[in-house]
């Protein structure tokens, strides 16, 4: 085993394990190995991988860097030499998961129209590539952008879509079905301030709370705590947003 692929080992280790900081330095010890002995598929992989671990400790700078040297590295590379290439040994996909990502960190950095712009592209070439997985990434991150930009119809439609192909996927994580069901609450919260009928505005609402109870019981079956204190401030949020104070206190 050479001495990278023990570094990137070890760095995804802390990362699935929630250890970021330390994620962070085998994943920089990884990178420097990879590029010293010149093999681009493991850069680009360690890339990848330390432009979520920065997103994920606030460094979104830092962390679009990383994902901006890989998306050249990518596209530099040769179709022939289909062994360098990141994810399913498939150049677009790669691209594709590489884009996924940029627009995810700009979305966190608050830079929504070229997140967007990002983020469509990726889906698009995902579509082509048959990546479902980078598709799903793409459209989750839509769900999220057309939430904050006011637009739930669109938002809704992203977060069903993009919850069906990781299960076309089989990309589906134990807490991914919580993950969805929390954001599609919102998603329905946020539909209720866009719906001027009564009867809609019910369904919405009965909806979101169905949808955020579904989401704290399995937050609390797997041990959640952090995930599961958010919801229940979402679920406050929504009582009171419909009168039931006492619920909501």
């Amino acid at each position: 085993l050479q001495l990278f692929n023990f570094h990137q080992l070890l760095c995804g280790a802390h990362c699935a394990s929630g250890y970021f900081l330390d994620a962070e330095q085998w994943g920089q010890l990884g990178l420097a190995e990879s590029i010293r002995l010149m093999k681009p598929q493991r850069t680009i992989e360690l890339r990848y991988l330390l432009a979520v671990i920065l997103n994920s400790l606030g460094k979104g700078t830092l962390a679009l860097e990383q994902v901006e040297e890989a998306l050249k590295e990518t596209k530099q590379i040769s179709p022939a030499h289909k062994q360098h290439v990141l994810f399913s040994n498939n150049k677009e996909r790669s691209m594709a998961r590489l884009m996924a990502l940029k627009g995810e960190i700009l979305l966190d950095l608050g830079n929504w129209e070229k997140a967007l712009e990002y983020l469509q592209q990726a889906r698009e070439r995902a579509y082509q590539s048959g990546s479902l997985f980078a598709e799903a990434l793409a459209l989750s991150n839509m769900t999220v952008l057309y939430t904050y930009q006011g637009e739930p119809h669109l938002a809704l439609i992203c977060c069903k879509q993009s919850w069906e192909l990781k299960k076309e996927a089989n990309r589906v994580r134990p807490l991914d079905q919580a993950y969805y069901r929390a954001y599609l609450g919102k998603v329905h919260r946020s539909l209720i301030e866009h719906t001027e009928k009564q009867e809609d505005r019910l369904y919405h609402s009965e909806r979101g709370f169905r949808n955020f109870y579904t989401a704290l019981n399995l937050y609390e079956t797997a041990g959640d705590k952090f995930h599961a204190a958010l919801t229940r401030l979402d679920l406050a949020n929504l009582h009171a947003h419909c009168g039931a104070f006492a619920h909501a206190l």
